[in-house]
């Protein structure tokens, strides 16, 4: 408290300087707000160009869940979310260049990567939705597995980077004309040195307050590439570094590690009939059941729609009890917007080093074991064993 009173009284003492030294001063005054008020504005078109690359990222996501529901199962009504991107990114693509004007190159050049990178994404999505129906599944599969999905997101990812550091850049240079700007008015009138020097301490002291904003919007869009905005549990890519990480050192210690892949089933009835804002209440009440049941040391992700996977850092290799627990909690779920419908979840395990050594390897044997048993339209609760024996 006697701080915030010294501070009060410090800014009174300056406003009466500022009030006595006006006519000499007001020019170089003006100047400096010009700048804070330019780099506000700056910030704000930053901020605004920024959430508009979050929702083109969003839908991309969307997208690609949509049409990889249509791979697997056929059904048409997969492809509403990748209908719906379309629509959504028809408008937002466009908008991304226009509110690049006046941005610096690299800003600028970083825009139309993203823009280019998100219709070379759809591009691909619709190649994969015509092989699905002209030439099966297997051809589509391919296509999937390939995996330049993944790259181009992270593409994406690195020129969101690219723009918050034009934007810190653009501090910086804000910050320098302040600095020369006072430093003039100060030749110009010596006896307004007093204020010169306050307005700077207030000038750095306020830079200070858009850094400390800046690196908490920096920390949160490292926060929010990783992890899921609905969850909270860690995105594709996330879990893919961890599942790296936790390999490397398995490797290296001689232990077995586990990867579980979820599948929901039934959600789609609840996002149809119930509408998308149950759907994704659903998807919240699921990720609060596997933190229930699953161990402190397993690594919990969603890797896109209603798929889930869960990383076993060390285990003997059987996970029977964990798949077990994982079903019961999915089977009582009962929240009253699902007005008594139920979701069941298909299971696919891999281990290493038996089922691989890799990533992708684990990634794509469970997402295999995965499939083979939603195919059979039977889950692992009603087999009580796990799919990895079959």
């Amino acid at each position: 408290m006697r701080g915030e009173k010294r501070f009060r009284v410090g800014l009174v003492a300056i406003s009466m300087i500022g009030g006595a030294c006006v006519l000499g001063e007001g020019q170089a005054y003006r100047h400096t707000t010009d700048q804070f008020a330019t780099y506000t504005q700056r910030a704000e078109q930053s901020g605004e160009r920024l959430s508009l690359l979050r929702r083109v990222y969003l839908d991309l996501v969307d997208a690609e869940s949509g049409v990889r529901g249509y791979v697997i199962t056929g059904d048409r009504g997969y492809l509403v979310p990748y209908e719906r991107a379309k629509v959504y990114l028809a408008r937002d693509l466009p908008s991304l260049l226009g509110q690049a004007t006046g941005a610096t190159s690299v800003e600028w050049a970083a825009t139309e990567d993203i823009k280019a990178g998100a219709e070379e994404q759809m591009a691909d999505l619709a190649k994969i939705v015509q092989l699905r129906e002209t030439k099966g599944w297997e051809a589509a599969h391919a296509q999937v597995a390939r995996g330049e999905d993944e790259a181009r997101m992270e593409r994406l990812r690195q020129h969101m980077e690219a723009v918050m550091g034009g934007e810190n850049a653009t501090r910086t240079d804000i910050l320098r004309e302040v600095a020369k700007s006072s430093s003039s008015a100060a030749t110009t009138w010596n006896t307004a040195m007093a204020l010169v020097l306050a307005t700077l301490s207030l000038g750095v002291f306020a830079l200070w307050q858009v850094s400390v904003r800046n690196d908490h919007l920096a920390r949160r869009l490292r926060h929010e590439s990783r992890h899921d905005d609905l969850t909270g549990l860690a995105k594709r890519r996330y879990f893919r570094e961890t599942l790296d990480y936790l390999l490397a050192v398995a490797a290296r210690e001689r232990r077995m590690t586990a990867v579980l892949y979820l599948d929901l089933d039934g959600f789609k009835p609840i996002n149809d009939e119930l509408g998308h804002d149950k759907g994704d209440l659903a998807l919240v009440e699921v990720a609060k059941a596997l933190r229930r049941v699953v161990r402190e040391s397993d690594f919990l992700g969603r890797l896109g729609g209603d798929e889930f996977a869960v990383l076993v850092a060390a285990t003997e290799g059987d996970e029977t009890a964990l798949c077990q627990r994982i079903c019961e909690a999915i089977r009582t779920l009962d929240p009253p917007f699902l007005e008594g419908r139920q979701l069941r979840v298909s299971i696919g395990t891999a281990v290493a080093p038996t089922d691989g050594r890799t990533t992708d390897q684990l990634l794509e044997v469970a997402d295999a074991r995965m499939l083979e048993q939603k195919r059979r339209g039977k889950t692992f609760c009603r087999e009580k064993q796990l799919v990895s024996e079959l």
